[in-house]
């Protein structure tokens, strides 16, 4: 009964501790790519690799985006000027704290 008991506990805690590594923000090991349309009429292109995303606005770019850690319900990535943030529902894009809804393509 004290073995079937320890197994279960040992079963739990590593089901638990696999779902604590699926974050929005873990790294990823296979570079991603996306295209979104942020209102009201921006193109982004997003090259997601690592702890980084590569993004290109329209035809400008491309700029390196360093992740920003600390953040558990969604990814946030930055260099002080351009920003995103995605999360599993929503991306957003912006300059500075004014952030656009970005739907993807």
């Amino acid at each position: 009964m004290r073995r079937s008991i320890g197994l279960l506990c040992v079963t739990l805690l590593t089901a638990c501790a696999s779902r604590q590594g699926s974050t929005v923000g873990t790294p990823l090991d296979t570079p991603t790519n996306a295209s979104y349309l942020c209102a009201p009429m921006t193109n982004l292109r997003v090259r997601l690799s690592g702890t980084t995303a590569t993004i290109m606005v329209d035809s400008d770019g491309p700029y390196t985006l360093p992740q920003v850690t600390g953040r558990a319900d969604y990814a946030l990535y930055s260099d002080g000027t351009h920003v995103l943030q995605i999360s599993r529902d929503n991306t957003y894009y912006g300059i500075g704290r004014r952030l656009r809804e970005c739907s993807r393509n």
